[in-house]
């Protein structure tokens, strides 16, 4: 095993990030509207009401990260996620076309990145390494390996 990383903790802060909002906005409008109670609910039970559904969401986000990694070989590159069923990627080094790395507004603020892996074999969700820390080095890390792999293959 070349590399096996996990998605940075921010993970659990982008993944979720509309729901934060959401809770968010539901926290400063509640007490806005005034004092009728919705369903019988008072302004403080439906704050407590969407703390806890947003609590639930950071939870899913949370074993969601535990979940989720990716592993670099000297032959395959893999990803492997899910809760309930697990979902693994892999591809030989030898079919990856070429690779990619991005980066979202919100990665460039904490300094992460996606690193995409172009093959014809797989939808593209499926070949990324979201949210990974020092994009750069493991990156390089990849394109060294894809580049070993392809002068040890018999057929290159």
């Amino acid at each position: 095993m070349i590399l096996a990383i996990k998605p940075s903790l921010w993970f659990m802060v982008f993944e979720p990030a509309k729901w934060i909002a959401a809770a968010a906005l539901l926290l400063v409008c509640i007490p806005w509207v005034g004092t009728p109670a919705v369903l019988g609910l008072s302004q403080y039970v439906l704050m407590q009401l969407v703390l806890l559904t947003l609590g639930v969401r950071m939870l899913v986000a949370a074993m969601r990260w535990v979940s989720r990694f990716h592993v670099l070989t000297n032959r395959r590159v893999m990803s492997v996620h899910g809760v309930l069923r697990p979902h693994v990627w892999g591809c030989p080094l030898v079919r990856v076309k070429s690779t990619r790395l991005t980066a979202s507004m919100h990665e460039r603020v904490v300094n992460l990145g996606t690193l995409e892996f172009v093959t014809d074999e797989s939808p593209a969700a499926e070949r990324q390494w979201c949210y990974i820390a020092r994009p750069e080095e493991a990156h390089g890390e990849v394109r060294r390996a894809i580049s070993r792999a392809l002068d040890n293959h018999p057929l290159a």
